[in-house]
C-alpha cells in the first residue's frame, strides 16, 4: 500500500502526470514503468474495476479431458511450451491451450482454456477454421487476401489429417484446368487436388453424386478397412471428405433460397391468375407455414 501512495505521490515518468494527479495514459501498466502501472491501479474508475475484473472460465485438459477453472487473469509466461493465444493457433495446430495443473492426471498438462460465454469474440478462431475449410467469409475477413492467407496458414500447420479423403470439385473448374495443364482446382472444402484425368471422361463412368431424397448429401466410407501410416503410425479410413459434404449441402440450400425467392415473387405478381380453390389452398399453407392464425 506504502508503494502505490508512493508512486501516486510522484510524477510519472511514463505519460507526464504530476503528483496527485491520475495518469493521462490509461493503458494497461503492466507493459509500463512501473510507477505508471501502479498509478493506473490506484485511480481507476468503478466501470474500469467491472471491466478488467477477472473471469473465471473452464479448461479442459488435452491428455485425459477433466474440466478445470481458470483465471482469466492467470498467466503461464511466454515461455510455456503450451502456450498458444493466436488465431487459429500455432504450428502444431494447438489453439488458446496453456499448461496448468490437472488434478486428474496429477501434473502440469495442456489444456484447451474456453472463452467466456459473453465475449464478442468468443468463437472468432471457430469462424476462421470454417473458412479455412470451405466457408465463406461473411465476417471480419471478407477481404479475399485475408480468405487466401487464412486458408493457407490453416494448411501450413503439421497436425494429422487424413490423405484418404475423397474431396468434391466444381466440374467446370477440374476441366478448365484439365484443359489449361494446370490439373489442380480447389476442392469445395479448400484442399488443393490434383486432376489425374480427364473430368469428362471420368464422369460417364462416375455414380451419382451420392444425394439422398432429401437433396443433402453425407459422407460415406468408401472403404471401412483401416489404412496404416507407418511414419507416423497413424490408421485411417478411406471415406468422402465431411467439410466437402458441409459446403455442397450449404450451396444446395442457398440454390434452393433463391429458387423459393423466385418461385413466391412470380406467385405475387400473378396472384390474379389463381383459381379459388388455389387461392385458398395456397393462403392456408402459406399461414401454415408462418404461424399466421385465420
Amino acid at each position: 500500500m506504502e508503494t502505490i501512495l508512493l508512486a501516486l505521490e510522484r510524477d510519472c515518468p511514463f505519460c507526464g502526470a504530476t503528483a496527485g494527479e491520475p495518469c493521462r495514459a490509461r493503458n494497461s501498466g503492466k507493459e509500463q514503468p512501473y510507477p505508471h502501472s501502479r498509478r493506473i491501479e490506484l485511480t481507476r474508475t468503478p466501470e474500469e474495476l467491472l471491466r478488467y475484473a477477472p473471469v473465471y472460465v473452464d479448461a479442459l485438459c488435452c491428455v485425459c479431458g477433466n474440466k478445470r477453472t481458470v483465471s482469466s487473469k492467470h498467466g503461464s509466461g511466454t515461455k510455456d511450451p503450451n502456450l498458444a493465444h493466436t488465431p487459429l493457433g500455432t504450428s502444431q495446430g494447438w489453439r488458446f491451450t496453456q499448461t496448468l495443473k490437472c488434478s486428474a492426471c496429477g501434473e502440469q498438462t495442456r489444456h484447451a482454456v474456453l472463452r467466456p460465454a459473453a465475449a464478442s469474440y468468443r468463437d472468432s478462431d471457430e469462424e476462421q477454421q470454417r473458412i479455412a475449410l470451405g466457408d465463406p467469409d461473411t465476417g471480419p475477413y471478407g477481404d479475399l487476401t485475408d480468405l487466401a492467407r487464412i486458408r493457407r496458414e490453416y494448411r501450413e500447420m503439421p497436425f494429422p489429417r487424413n490423405p484418404h479423403l475423397t474431396h468434391r470439385r466444381f466440374t467446370l473448374e477440374a476441366e478448365r484446368a484439365w484443359d489449361d495443364g494446370t490439373k489442380v482446382v480447389t476442392a469445395l472444402c479448400g484442399e488443393p487436388l490434383k486432376i489425374d484425368r480427364d473430368p469428362r471422361e471420368t464422369q460417364k463412368y462416375s455414380k451419382d453424386d451420392g444425394r439422398n431424397e432429401d437433396g443433402y448429401v453425407i459422407a460415406e466410407v468408401v472403404s471401412d478397412i483401416e489404412i496404416t501410416d507407418h511414419e507416423t503410425g497413424l490408421s485411417w479410413i478411406h471415406m468422402d471428405c465431411v467439410d466437402c459434404c458441409r459446403v455442397s449441402n450449404r450451396l444446395n440450400t442457398e440454390r434452393w433460397r433463391r429458387c423459393l425467392g423466385r418461385l413466391l415473387y412470380n406467385l405475387s405478381v400473378n396472384v390474379d391468375k389463381f383459381s379459388d380453390d388455389q387461392v385458398a389452398d395456397v393462403l392456408d399453407y402459406l399461414r401454415r407455414m408462418s404461424g399466421e392464425k385465420q
